[in-house]
This record gives C-alpha cells, sequence and structure tokens, in this order.
C-alpha cells in the first residue's frame, strides 16, 4: 500500500482521513482489506484517524463515528492497538463529550 515505516517508528498510523476524497480516500471496507498489510509492520497500530467530513460528495461518509464502526465491522479480528482521535476544539467540556462514555465516541 506504501512504503515501509522509517527506521525507529514506535506506532504505526493506519490512514489519515480515509473518509475524505482529499486524504487517504478509502470506504471503510477498503481500509480493513489493506489492514493485515500494516499488521506485517509488527509496529502497534493506530486505528484510521477520523474527521467529520463534508460535504457529501467529496467524502466516503460524513460520520467519523460511523466509520469506525463499518471499519471494525469489516476488520473483525484485525489487530488495533489504539484508536486515533483528531480534535480541532479548544474547550474541555467538548472533548469530554467527544471521548467519555455517554457521549458522541
Amino acid at each position: 500500500m506504501g512504503k515501509a515505516p522509517p527506521p525507529g517508528s514506535k506506532f504505526l498510523l493506519g490512514f489519515n482521513e480515509p473518509n475524505f476524497h482529499a486524504q487517504s480516500d478509502l470506504t471503510p471496507a477498503e481500509a480493513a482489506a489493506h489492514w493485515p498489510e500494516l499488521e506485517a509492520s509488527g509496529l502497534p497500530l493506530v486505528s484510521p484517524a477520523m474527521n467529520f467530513c463534508g460535504p457529501a460528495d467529496q467524502c466516503n461518509g460524513t460520520n467519523p463515528y460511523q466509520y469506525l464502526k463499518d471499519f471494525f465491522a469489516a476488520c473483525a479480528g484485525c489487530k488495533v492497538d489504539y484508536v486515533a482521535v483528531h480534535w480541532y476544539n479548544c474547550d474541555l467540556p467538548s472533548l469530554k463529550d467527544y471521548l467519555e462514555p455517554g457521549g458522541n465516541l
């Protein structure tokens, strides 16, 4: 799928914003199909890094939560050590809502 991680890498980020056509541009099923290539690196793996996308015609889905649910359903048994989170806001209450149980994620 791409180049090998640089020597000394400690983690491997799966895909950056694969729901954006202008970024990794992968459907959840496509990202899941390529995941074994990332597992072959032997590095701890970080899930696809999602963000809200729009307008819809520029996206493989606009909702990052739904994308990750679809990715994990398509990638049953895949090794994912960490879940990436993009956060471009600067207040703690909204971050907690984004991450904590009962919040959006």
